[in-house]
């Protein structure tokens, strides 16, 4: 709130400016803080202050125009007035409170201890109730959680081809898609936290069930507007949903939670944006699914993992806002990701182990696969589209690791790709046949062979055979990027690309 006196001053009169953060961090921020200075301000609001806190010790350009500001203000108007609102003033640290509690009041509480500890928090938990006061509204808005889960024991090479968080929620994002497919429908509103070949694979997943989709994230926040007005029928939106954000609840009654957030506090905020005054449904509906991987009542599941981490609502967050004391330690990704992986190792090592000991007969395999275990690869592995954007998506190594020490994969691709170019007017091994049949002085190494059409179709021809997995002892087996050629051996070189059924 500003009053301002431009010559005789005008009595009863309060004058508004409204400021976006944005503006504290750009290039002209310090001529900005001035003339704000220059005006005689008496009430300052700063909404959703936390976009102004401190985790540690670094201090954000944002934040220094802003403590500036608010310093210089001060000096000017002794009965100057600042009021911080904010949902989530404790999300990570201790740190957070304090420094928001030191903006909004102009005062060092250097004497608050930020050290994660019980009694810190409770300290904390005081200074808040002093100088602020905790608005929870009531709702009588019923919401409901559902985790619809699968047991998918193939994604095990995928889960541990890679490192990293965003890893796993990419490797669990199709299964998890195929999970809730049929809780999305007009007026959903899809979370994912992370972005990175997350945001695009699920929005074409639901444009293929024919809605229309929009964007909510940190770079592309066009879709609001249209899902507001109807004009797109599901919302995909990452961690900028979470805060400041208003009208969901006038449209959204369900929210699909692919990839979780990290805290229960910002789980609460997700909600908050469709469980809120003025929401034009009695009831909403949260989806959480889950894939999990199972042996003889052993289970393995990372976003079980994730979901206990919110579920724990008496974290550090709560006992400084609300006096609670914790019932556990908020653990950081980078922890629950490292004991995931220790987890899943050992899940590997049990299954493996029960195997050895009941003594387990794997099928001879061959292409075409037999119907049963066809049938049964491809309730684990995928089908042929599935199977092929998973080889396409993975770098040479990966695949070559992954085929090696589990070959049906190979077996079921191929019997798969067999039955898919029956249908075909043109086989891409045998159109390269036709090319080369007239060339029988060259050497023509086939990377990727597959089934070796191409050497069965040039029976007078010199054709190495190299792939994953050799169908016959002809073939060589080997990673396509570290053949066992030499420089220079080869006449032609024949990559077939990848098909896409």
């Amino acid at each position: 709130m500003v009053r301002t006196h431009v010559g005789e001053p005008l009595v009863g009169v309060h004058l508004y400016t409204v400021l976006s953060y944005e503006k504290f961090q750009q290039p002209g921020r310090r001529a900005l803080v001035e003339d704000l200075i220059a005006l005689n301000v008496d009430f300052v609001i700063l909404d959703e202050v936390q976009f102004v806190k401190q985790r540690d010790k670094n201090v954000s350009i944002r934040r220094q125009a802003i403590h500036a500001l608010l310093s210089e203000l001060e000096e000017r108007n002794s009965d100057l007035h600042v009021l911080g609102m904010s949902a989530t003033p404790v999300i990570n640290t201790l740190i957070e409170a304090r420094k928001l509690v030191e903006i909004v009041t102009g005062r060092t509480f250097a004497d608050l201890s930020t050290q994660a500890t019980v009694n810190n928090a409770l300290a904390m938990h005081r200074t808040l109730k002093i100088h602020g006061l905790r608005y929870r509204p009531h709702y009588e808005i019923e919401t409901t959680t559902d985790t619809p889960s699968a047991v998918r024991n193939d994604l095990v090479d995928d889960l541990r081809a890679g490192e990293g968080v965003l890893h796993l929620e990419q490797a669990l994002l199709s299964p998890k898609l195929d999970l809730v497919r049929q809780e999305i429908r007009p007026g959903t509103l899809i979370y994912t936290h992370y972005v990175d070949r997350m945001v695009h694979p699920v929005r074409s997943f639901v444009e293929r069930m024919g809605y229309r989709t929009g964007l909510y994230t940190g770079e592309d926040k066009t879709g609001l507007e249209y899902f507001l007005t109807g004009r797109v029928d599901v919302l995909i939106g990452s961690k900028p949903v979470g805060t400041g954000l208003d009208g969901l609840q006038t449209r959204c009654d369900r929210i699909v939670m692919l990839s979780l957030p990290w805290t229960s506090a910002e789980y609460e905020q997700i909600l908050g944006r469709v469980r809120r005054q003025g929401s034009a449904f009695g009831s909403v509906r949260v989806v959480v699914p889950q894939v999990t991987l199972e042996h003889e009542g052993d289970v393995w599941s990372w976003d079980l993992r994730r979901m206990d981490t919110i579920r724990f609502k008496r974290t550090l967050s709560d006992c400084a806002l609300d006096g609670n004391i914790p019932e556990v330690v908020r653990i950081s990704p980078k922890e629950l990701h490292d004991r995931g992986r220790k987890a899943l190792e050992a899940w590997i090592k049990r299954v493996r182990e029960g195997e050895a000991a009941i003594g387990v007969e794997r099928p001879r395999l061959r292409i075409p696969l037999p119907p049963a275990l066809k049938e049964r690869l491809v309730v684990k592995r995928g089908d042929f589209a599935t199977l092929n954007n998973r080889w396409t998506s993975s770098n040479s190594e990966t695949i070559h690791t992954r085929l090696k020490d589990d070959p049906a994969e190979w077996y079921l691709y191929h019997t798969l790709y067999r039955e898919a170019r029956e249908g075909w007017s043109e086989v891409p091994a045998l159109r390269i046949a036709e090319d080369l049949k007239a060339r029988a002085d060259l050497r023509v190494g086939d990377f990727g062979a597959g089934e070796c059409l191409l050497r069965d179709a040039l029976p007078n021809h010199d054709v190495v055979s190299l792939d994953h997995v050799a169908i016959d002892d002809d073939a060589i087996a080997c990673d396509m990027a570290s053949t066992p050629l030499k420089d220079g051996e080869l006449g032609a070189a024949v990559f077939q690309p990848l098909p896409h059924g």
